[in-house]
């Protein structure tokens, strides 16, 4: 068992509202603890992530990956849900290839994580489940927190908890407005649309640039991208300007298709010899990066997940930051006596370990042209990451492979 699994309170409930993978994990992590946990999940009973088409999930069959931060996390605290993961067809790469030591990530679809985070979810004995169901407002009532919620199909309930966990991702919460004070909002003026494809057998394609994916800048701050997944499938993938001619016609299976064959280097992956297409387009735009924070006076409500904050998908690192904080949630809610001074050791932590990851995406997208606008205010974090090594790691790793992949998880100085 892990350190997770002692608790000096067990009898304080806590609401975990959402059903992505910061509230499932969240609400596995806490109930190690021995808390009692409430999920209000949006799903139905039925639901077990593993048929895509019932997610609510918009980047459901999109590629994802775990990168060290969140694959550490689930080999020691939830070795399970990373079992699983593995059975259903997730796949385990080796980003280095044998050039120095191995730097491991998961490479999968969303759904598949989902599913494996449900089955074990459903399987727990301190998570009661309220499914088909929706956190509808949240009151404060001294030192506790009420949270409405109401069912697909009619019904309500009021459930009294000591702390309420905001999961619920990116959509607009009017009953939130009390609660927050600190809302930021970088916008990525970039579109991304995306063929998911199955290489042929003994398909013979060029080598990528980056082992798992490869990448090539094209006029009109445009950029083609091949990203493999598992099973020996890969997303075809175009970046573009919102305000490119020729983007809405990316929506086209055809015109994709015929765009990408003409890519130099990474066209062949998309050839009729070489591999069929699987999905239509799928399409979205970039959330951008927001950074949304409770006011510190709420003693009762943390928000985790997309609805604390989102980096630029195009970066990847969003599913090792919702697994990190579920962490950060389990360390601090289940090892304290006070719940409420938890909720301040976990906002402290989130915003020493994680603000660094957001700021760094900004800076990153800071390179678009929309970015140049940024570039005065975002001046002063620039002069303060000068003097930052996490940050300064950061800028260098960017350049080379890997990125933050290589980056242990942020230690307390």
């Amino acid at each position: 068992m892990t350190e997770l699994a002692r608790t000096r309170d067990a009898d304080g409930r806590i609401v975990v509202a959402g059903g992505g993978v910061a509230a499932l994990s969240s609400a596995l992590l806490l109930a190690q603890t021995g808390r009692e946990v409430v999920l209000i999940d949006p799903a139905p009973p039925s639901a077990s992530g593993e048929d895509p088409s019932t997610s609510c999930v918009a980047q459901i069959m999109h590629p994802h990956g775990i990168l060290s931060q969140g694959l550490a996390m689930l080999s020691e605290h939830l070795p399970a849900v990373l079992g699983r993961l593995l059975k259903v067809g997730g796949t385990m790469v080796n980003l280095l290839e044998g050039d120095g030591p191995p730097v491991d990530t998961v490479l999968m679809e969303r759904w598949m994580l989902d599913a494996a985070l449900r089955a074990e979810t459903a399987q727990a004995r301190a998570v009661r489940i309220l499914a088909d169901s929706r956190l509808t407002d949240v009151t404060a009532a001294g030192q506790m927190a009420c949270a409405h919620v109401r069912g697909r199909l009619g019904g309500s309930t009021t459930l009294t908890a000591r702390c309420v966990i905001d999961a619920t991702g990116t959509h607009r919460r009017t009953w939130s407005a009390e609660f927050t004070t600190i809302r930021e909002h970088h916008g990525s003026p970039r579109d991304f649309h995306s063929v998911r494809y199955k290489l042929m057998p003994g398909a013979r394609v060029p080598p990528l640039s980056r082992v798992v994916t490869g990448r090539v800048t094209l006029p009109d701050d445009t950029e083609a991208s091949i990203i493999r997944g598992p099973r020996d499938t890969f997303h075809a993938v175009v970046a573009c300007s919102r305000h490119w001619p020729m983007r809405r016609h990316l929506r086209d299976p055809a015109f994709h298709a015929s765009f990408f064959r003409a890519v130099p280097g990474l066209g062949a992956w998309t050839l009729p010899e070489s591999s069929t297409p699987m999905s239509s387009v799928l399409s979205f735009a970039s959330m951008g990066n927001h950074w949304i924070a409770v006011s510190e006076h709420v003693t009762a409500v943390v928000r985790a997940g997309d609805a604390l904050f989102t980096t630029n998908p195009a970066h990847g690192r969003g599913i090792s930051h919702a697994l990190t904080q579920s962490l950060m949630l389990a360390r601090a809610l289940g090892h304290s006596e006070d719940i409420h001074t938890g909720i301040a050791t976990y906002r402290h932590e989130v915003h020493k370990h994680l603000r660094p990851w957001f700021d760094d995406s900004v800076l990153l997208d800071d390179t678009t042209p929309k970015g140049v606008a940024h570039r005065a205010r975002l001046a002063h974090v620039r002069k303060l990451a000068a003097g930052d090594p996490l940050l300064n790691r950061m800028t260098v790793e960017r350049h080379h492979l890997l990125r933050d992949s290589t980056l242990p998880p942020p230690t307390t100085s």
